[in-house]
C-alpha cells in the first residue's frame, strides 16, 4: 500500500462524508495557491511509525523461491485541515464517522482520530482564516519485495590448516 493509495482512500471517505462537491486536496505541493472555495479540506501525511516486527513470506508455489516479501505493520497519521465557515462541523462529522463502524468499513483500518483543534491560519493578505485540525491515524501494511538467492544443495569440504594446535 502506497501513500497515494492511503490518501486516495481518505479523500474518497471525506467526499462521502462532507459531500461530493467538496474540495479535498493534498498539501505540500509547490506553487499551488489555496483553493478558491469557501470551505475545503487539506490533507498532509504526518508520520509513519512501525507497529511491530516485519513479517517475511515466501511465494508458496515456488520450488526454489527467488523473492522475499516483507510486510511491515505501520501506523500512518494524516493531518486534516478543515477551512471555512463549515470547518468545525465538517471536522466533527469526520471524527464521528471515522470512529464508527461507518469509517471502519470505508477507511484502510482506522485506529483513532484526535479531537478537533481550532488553529487559525493567517493568509497572504494577513487575514485570519477559520481552520480546524484533526489527526486521522490508520494502520497500513506496506509490503516490499526483494530478490533473493537460494541454494538447494551445499557441498562442505574441510581444509587442514598447518600450524594450528588445538
Amino acid at each position: 500500500m502506497t501513500e497515494s493509495d492511503v490518501l486516495a482512500n481518505i479523500r474518497a471517505f471525506l467526499l462521502e462524508v462532507i459531500g461530493p462537491g467538496a474540495v479535498v486536496l493534498t498539501t505540500q505541493v509547490n506553487r499551488v495557491a489555496m483553493p478558491d472555495a469557501a470551505n475545503f479540506v487539506m490533507m498532509t501525511p504526518m508520520s509513519r511509525i512501525e507497529l511491530g516486527t516485519s513479517v517475511d513470506t515466501w511465494p508458496p508455489e515456488a520450488v526454489a523461491p527467488t523473492a522475499l516479501d516483507v510486510t511491515q505493520p505501520t501506523e500512518f497519521t494524516t493531518q486534516l485541515d478543515f477551512y471555512g465557515p463549515l470547518a468545525s462541523d465538517w471536522a466533527q462529522k469526520v471524527i464521528t464517522l471515522a470512529r464508527n463502524l461507518y469509517g471502519a468499513e470505508r477507511l484502510v483500518t482506522p485506529l483513532y482520530t484526535s479531537g478537533a483543534r481550532q488553529m487559525p491560519f493567517i493568509n497572504a493578505e494577513a487575514q485570519y482564516e477559520n481552520r480546524w485540525i484533526v489527526s486521522l491515524v490508520m494502520q497500513i501494511n506496506p509490503a516490499v519485495s526483494t530478490a533473493m538467492q537460494f541454494a538447494d544443495t551445499v557441498t562442505v569440504d574441510t581444509i587442514l590448516i598447518e600450524g594450528i594446535v588445538p
